[in-house]
């Protein structure tokens, strides 16, 4: 609920700051029917789907609510309705603000090639540079106010995981504490491991690159592998939409082929570098690391996690 509060309280200053401060040198329509490619790309279709890479992890995190629905009351319904909404209501005011950003900015190369080097602050600093700081501020926040809401359902999945003994450690991992029942210690390791990766952002931004991008490919694939499972049990009779408290109705088996195929899609593109000129720093070595993560996993599990892994249980916290 405060992440909620804090993002559409601080959009409103972002959307005046460029709506109604930042300069619009070009109308809208030539914002919408311009398109060029900054990357080198000779293909415009290619450098759409490129492009749309950056704004991928737009798409990830909705299915944060279901990691958390042992502590939810009413969790089969009030789950559902929070993923969708939540999705609906953020890809609304989303799209305000990219629709806003593009008009707002008069300079496409000057925009990538500014001094702060991101180039979402070249409109602000069109509005001024008060107003920049500020709503860099603005935005800060909502990052870490979402970021919160992420490392705590991270952390139940990782709890839940370690529950049926697939970790490392799980018995430690998936102690409870009373009387709220968090998983304390996974808590722990993924604010640890959050931490960890800003520092190594700090240290070098190419080694900080590699593993979001390996996270996104492996992040993916287990959306195509969940729809896939979905599409298995309609397909084989084994779909129980009677038990469901919410669903789509026949529009559920087209969203799932929809959602698998565009998962595939992004796992392509996902593995695909920037630009076609590629140097040592500009490869995409998210497959590397997804494959060689994915190996390892394969030989935990071959060796241990195949004695201790049981499936998952169904106990629900009173």
């Amino acid at each position: 609920m405060a992440a909620m509060v804090v993002l559409f309280v601080g959009w409103l200053p972002l959307v005046g700051c460029l709506g109604g401060l930042s300069p619009h040198p070009r109308s809208f329509h030539d914002i919408v029917t311009d398109l060029t490619s900054t990357d080198g790309w000779d293909n415009l279709g290619i450098a759409v789907l490129v492009g749309q890479i950056s704004n991928v992890y737009a798409l990830t995190s909705f299915d944060a609510a279901a990691h958390m629905a042992e502590e939810v009351t009413n969790a089969g319904r009030a789950v559902p309705l929070a993923i969708v909404w939540s999705y609906v209501g953020n890809a609304t005011v989303a799209f305000v603000v990219i629709a806003l950003t593009m008009w707002s900015i008069p300079d496409i190369g000057a925009a990538v090639d500014n001094p702060t080097g991101f180039a979402f602050i070249f409109p602000l600093m069109e509005a001024g540079k008060r107003w920049a700081q500020a709503i860099v501020a603005v935005i800060t926040l909502i990052a870490f106010a979402g970021c919160t809401g992420c490392n705590a359902a991270a952390s139940r999945e990782m709890a839940a995981f370690a529950r049926d003994g697939g970790l490392p450690g799980s018995k430690w991992l998936a102690r409870v504490t009373k009387p709220t029942h968090p998983p304390r210690n996974s808590v722990y390791v993924t604010s640890f491991v959050t931490v960890a990766l800003v520092c190594i952002n700090f240290g070098s931004t190419v080694a900080f690159n590699v593993i979001i991008s390996g996270q996104l490919i492996a992040l993916n694939a287990s959306y195509a592998l969940t729809h896939g499972c979905a599409l298995w049990a309609r397909a084989t009779g084994q779909y129980r939409r009677d038990i469901a408290r919410w669903n789509m109705g026949p529009m559920g088996a087209f969203v799932n082929i929809v959602a698998f195929f565009y998962d595939l899609l992004l796992i392509i593109f996902l593995a695909l570098p920037s630009a076609p000129e590629v140097t040592p720093k500009t490869m995409n070595w998210g497959p590397v690391i997804f494959l060689g993560s994915t190996v390892l996993a394969l030989l935990f599990y071959a060796v241990l996690g195949r004695h201790q892994f049981k499936d998952p249980g169904k106990e629900v916290i009173s």
